[in-house]
């Protein structure tokens, strides 16, 4: 996800918020702090030894009989594979197309601060991308994928959050998935995976202490959650404006109500200041495990299943997985499940070349249709953001302290070195999820209700009309958070920094999009990469949306006290962009998606055109299951990390359950 810092370093692209590039060559403080130069990641974990978990060569590997075969070493394969192989009497392989970094070897990994750096490296990155998005006046979109192990945990930013109880309970009760799938039900997961130090070292402007805080997370989980130890200038400033125009604060957003302006938890290890993930909590921990084995730069390219032409009564048994490794085909069975983890992208172009998909689709490919699943590849759902920025007065120290004060910076990094704390563990101070009735006026809200589809229409799929009536029923009630807001304390992302100028960037993020694209083959190579069409702004009302929360955020500036600290609006200027049109046309052309892509394997009856079922197995199959993002069905109000690691620990119980496997 990418509600994080803007990379802080010597050049002035900045990468996490537009201006995403790979550099081969680190900026000095980096080379610093990780001690050898090697930014493209070929020596990381020099000098360490080898987990033993990891395997010696795909031929070893492919000789093995494991009891489960996981597709994915990211963040839910991992969690997945780790879980079940706590039982010593089954076999775990994993097939990882990337490759293993260390932890404490990369410091664009380790370093929170540093998110965005390695967008772009294929060392870490599928290097996917959208075609032309008519939305975004033809623009292509860079979506940048893990490929790595630990996936996404390793890049994405590591804002920790719940949802709202609503956003839940839905998948159990309009989209069908029971009982089992809901705010309660998936609760005591996030517990299980969480190791939590807190609360929060201040209270934002408008909140108050909660001690009931401690209670809503786990202690003893994997994976160490924490919370900023450095707030910049304008962060609560930023807050107290946002109150004075509607928006409250939280003093606990993660019982089931998640609106309101909060500091939020973060995937940060509090000992050392550095990340946290499936692959430092999950694998290296567990990486003596003698029936666990990773196999990394390995491309799983179909699942093969028992020969025999099942009917739709009988369920297709997977019995191995074909992969690539080397440039060498290899087979290796699977005695009781498949379980692909591959995300949001490349889960259903996997499906599709393993037979499972749209019938026709298929067709077109030459590819045998074992499974027709119309719904594969389908519901494509991301979030989109937009942004201006202001230039700050000359006193405001904001993040941008590191690219123009060269003192601050060391002070920093020898703050880092000495205690784990400091700027380099900084992530988003302040987040607000806000429902639109709470901030925009009834002349606004009015122009977007007009603009929500009808559910009913010979174009939509099952899915999206249910979709559309749940969204029309929240916006209606005014209680779900639509628009997140966020003030980013420094510049380069709405445009390039001066130097010796500190700025401010308020942010505003479309929370659910009534947009649905899709990702499918482009052909029946698995060297092809997919077809993704995420269709930004493909809905009258996203476009309206942005252009009315994106002027917002100029209110949001002007409001005191944060009004007094600002000198001009930078990006895009008060004389350039002031009609609903303008903001428009600028919105457009300046959009950029979250990196939350979901819901293309969702999890629905199939006669929702849903692809999984709450068992987590695809439809008329009996042990191929599928745990990752690319299952949820529905967009939520806050980031998705901390969901898909719930979502795994989810699976593994119900996968571990008697009587669950074939």
């Amino acid at each position: 996800m990418s509600r994080g810092l803007i990379t802080l370093s010597s050049i002035a692209a900045l990468a996490a918020f537009g201006v995403y590039y790979y550099s081969p060559t680190l900026p000095p403080y980096l080379q610093a702090l990780s001690g050898h130069s090697d930014a493209a990641g070929t020596g990381a974990g020099a000098g360490k030894l080898r987990p033993a978990a990891l395997a010696s060569s795909a031929s070893a590997f492919a000789a093995q009989e494991f009891d489960y075969v996981v597709i994915g070493g990211g963040t839910a394969g991992l969690v997945v594979a780790a879980r079940l192989s706590e039982d010593e009497r089954v076999r775990v392989g994993v097939l990882e197309a990337g490759g293993y970094v260390s932890p404490g070897t990369d410091p664009r990994i380790d370093l929170i601060v540093n998110y965005g750096l390695v967008f772009g490296d294929p060392a870490y990155d599928w290097n996917l991308k959208s075609v032309p998005q008519e939305g975004l006046d033809g623009r292509v979109v860079q979506e940048t994928v893990a490929r790595v192990l630990g996936g996404s945990s390793m890049i994405s930013d590591v804002l920790w959050q719940r949802p709202s109880r609503e956003e839940f309970d839905v998948w159990g009760t309009e989209l069908g998935n029971g009982p089992t799938w809901s705010f309660d039900a998936l609760e005591p997961y996030y517990r299980k995976a969480e190791n939590w130090t807190g609360p929060p070292i201040k209270t934002l402007p408008g909140g108050r202490a909660d001690p009931a805080l401690g209670k809503v997370f786990g202690k003893n989980g994997p994976m160490q959650i924490s919370y900023n130890n450095y707030y910049p200038d304008l962060i609560e400033e930023s807050v107290a404006a946002a109150n004075a125009l509607g928006a409250r604060t939280s003093s606990n957003p993660e019982t089931g109500n998640a609106t309101g302006f909060f500091t939020p938890a973060r995937a940060v290890d509090p000992r050392s200041g550095t990340r946290s993930s499936s692959l430092t909590g999950y694998f290296e921990p567990n990486a003596n495990r003698k029936n666990l084995v990773v196999l990394t730069g390995a491309e799983a390219t179909k699942v093969l299943f028992k020969a025999g032409s099942p009917d739709k009564k009988t369920p297709r048994v997977a019995e191995a997985v074909e992969f690539v490794s080397g440039g060498k085909k290899y087979k290796v069975n699977a005695r009781r499940e498949v379980i692909v983890s591959a995300g949001t992208f490349k889960t259903p172009q996997l499906l599709e070349l393993s037979g499972i998909g749209d019938r026709s689709l298929l067709k077109s490919f030459g590819i045998e249709t074992l499974i027709d699943l119309p719904g594969v590849g389908e519901n494509l759902l991301d979030q989109t953001y937009t942004l201006i920025d202001y230039v700050a007065k000359k006193h405001v120290k904001t993040l941008d302290e590191m690219r123009i004060n060269p003192s601050f910076a060391q002070e920093h990094i020898s703050l880092h070195a000495e205690t784990g704390t400091g700027i380099l563990t900084y992530d988003t101070a302040a987040t607000g999820s806000v429902p639109l009735q709470s901030v925009l006026s009834k002349e606004e809200i009015k122009l977007l209700s007009s603009l929500i589809p009808s559910s009913v229409g010979s174009d939509l799929s099952p899915l999206q009309a249910v979709q559309y009536q749940v969204l029309r029923k929240w916006f209606d009630e005014g209680k779900i958070g639509w628009a997140e807001f966020l003030l980013l304390s420094a510049g380069g992302a709405g445009s390039v920094p001066s130097p010796d100028t500190s700025y401010a960037t308020p942010i505003v993020f479309h929370l659910h999009p009534f947009t649905r694209g899709s990702v499918h083959i482009n052909s029946s190579d698995y060297l092809s990469p997919p077809v993704i069409d995420p269709k930004y702004f493909g809905h009258k009302f996203d476009v309206a949306f942005h252009a009315t929360a994106t002027a917002w955020l100029r209110k949001w500036m002007h409001a005191e006290p944060i009004n007094e600290l600002l000198v001009n609006e930078n990006a895009p200027g008060e004389d350039r962009v002031n009609t609903f049109d303008e903001w428009a046309a600028y919105t457009r052309s300046n959009a950029i998606s979250t990196f939350h892509p979901i819901g293309t394997a969702a999890l629905a009856p199939e006669y929702l055109r849903g692809v999984i079922a709450p068992d987590f197995k695809v439809h008329r199959t009996a042990n191929l299951r599928v745990v990752d993002a690319s299952i949820i069905p529905f967009t939520f109000s806050v980031a998705p990390l901390a969901t898909v690691f719930a979502i795994a620990e989810k699976a593994a119980d119900v996968i571990k359950s008697p009587g669950s496997s074939a």
